[in-house]
């Protein structure tokens, strides 16, 4: 825009002169001084126009470029968190999976992220579900309302407290009937101490 104005005022500016030449001619140095004048006033407002438009171009780049930075340290830390949750499901599973007992990790919003075989053995294939039923979703995809209820609710107390406890739950037996059975429950956190999610097992030793 700066371009088109010189260009406009170099063009402009036989015609201005032309101008100023007929109304001495015409009028006398007064109406020339004058007319002089106004063009002056106006090619400072078109100067301090471009100034504004100029700074404003500048500060509009400038929110861009942080705008811009901010989203890549945010990708960057999501990616971080990504691959640290992914580290710690790794470590997790190469410790439980053999288990005798059953043991599953959900994350922060409930969504079951891993259950081992002994819990698909001893609370899914009873009620005709298997664990592709269950990892991937929350408790609501396999277990009766109230127990998954209770699951949510002591999970929501691990992360509130981030101590290790033991809950009685509610568990549906083959007769229907629902049985409370203890489970411990801790909180998985991250290595900047975060809560990433919330792992439970079977107290060794009670059968459902």
């Amino acid at each position: 825009m700066e371009e088109k104005a010189v260009d406009l005022a170099a063009k402009l500016g036989p015609l201005i002169a032309l101008i100023g030449l007929i109304l001495w001619l015409f009028f006398g140095p007064d109406a020339q001084k004058d007319f002089n004048q106004r063009i002056d006033n106006r090619l400072v407002e078109v100067e301090a126009q471009l100034k504004t438009e100029r700074e404003e171009r500048r500060a509009a780049d400038k929110q861009h470029h942080e705008e811009k930075l901010a989203l890549q340290n945010e990708n960057l830390e999501l990616r971080s968190e990504i691959n640290e949750v992914r580290a710690q499901l790794l470590a997790f599973f190469s410790t439980q999976d053999s288990l005798p007992w059953a043991a599953w990790f959900k994350d922060t919003n409930g969504k079951v992220l891993y259950a081992n075989r002994a819990y698909e053995e001893k609370f899914l294939l009873p009620r005709g579900y298997t664990l592709s039923d269950y990892v991937g979703h929350d408790d609501y995809a396999v277990w009766p309302k109230e127990t998954a209820d209770a699951f949510r609710a002591n999970d929501q107390e691990i992360m509130r407290t981030g101590r290790y406890q033991v809950f009685p739950e509610p568990i549906p037996m083959g007769d229907g009937q629902l049985q409370m059975l203890p489970f411990a429950k801790y909180a998985r956190r991250s290595h900047g101490n975060i809560i990433i999610g919330v792992a439970g097992m079977e107290i060794p030793g009670v059968q459902p």
